[in-house]
């Protein structure tokens, strides 16, 4: 199972929870900036490392 497939079961199992615009921004910040690095990430593999690159690239872009 990929980080993208867990995202989408997440999501799926939040939308009630949360107002719709909060739900609206994190799927375009997950579209945006997670799903793009990390989204094709098997689970087992992913590791802290893949994580902070993911957070420095948005990072980067946000101070440019």
């Amino acid at each position: 199972m990929k980080f993208a497939d867990v995202a989408a079961e997440w999501l799926v199992k939040r939308k009630i929870e949360i107002k719709p615009q909060t739900y609206s921004g994190i799927v375009k910040w997950l579209g945006k900036d997670i799903l793009p690095e990390i989204g094709q990430i098997p689970m087992v593999d992913l590791n802290a490392q893949d994580i902070l690159q993911m957070l420095k690239r948005v990072e980067s872009r946000a101070y440019k």
